[in-house]
């Protein structure tokens, strides 16, 4: 079945892009492309079919646009969905988000471009909802969010 969909927009048309089997529909999750113009998909969750509960996924996908296919990549070390994601060089640096020990989580990962994880420092306030933007100088800039109990993250801060 269909996980994502290239758009060409000289003939303004989706070509849909096969999954690998087991791999389930994602939403929340993080898409980054790599210096060498592959795609990490890490993370997200999906809604299970049976019991229609929402289901945090751990697995990495990545996208070969030389090729247009999606391959599984080694899972996160945990679930993770609504991270900020920022690409640096070989990596993707995941930013608080939801896991399922965390429901605001202070935690942070770095994904290589194999899809193996290293844990990052972890950041003062749990967030979800929040923006991390990698700035010049290669620290990251993480701004707002909702806590655990959904109210704003008044804090911002600097990574690196």
């Amino acid at each position: 079945y269909t996980v994502a969909e290239l758009f060409d927009p000289a003939t303004e048309r989706f070509t849909p892009v096969t999954a690998p089997p087991g791999s389930p529909r994602r939403h929340f999750h993080a898409a980054h492309r790599l210096d060498d113009g592959r795609v990490l998909l890490a993370g997200g969750e999906h809604v299970d079919a049976d019991s229609r509960a929402i289901v945090p996924l751990a697995s990495v996908l990545v996208f070969d646009p030389a090729t247009d296919t999606l391959s599984p990549l080694a899972p996160l070390p945990q679930p993770r969905s609504l991270a900020a994601a920022v690409p640096m060089g070989d990596e993707l640096l995941l930013f608080g988000g939801a896991t399922p020990a965390e429901p605001a989580a202070a935690s942070a990962a770095a994904l290589a471009a194999d899809g193996h994880a290293r844990p990052l420092a972890t950041m003062p306030d749990g967030r979800l909802f929040h923006t991390a933007t990698r700035l010049g100088d290669g620290r990251v800039l993480i701004v707002g969010g909702d806590d655990a109990r959904g109210e704003p993250v008044a804090s911002v801060l600097l990574y690196g």
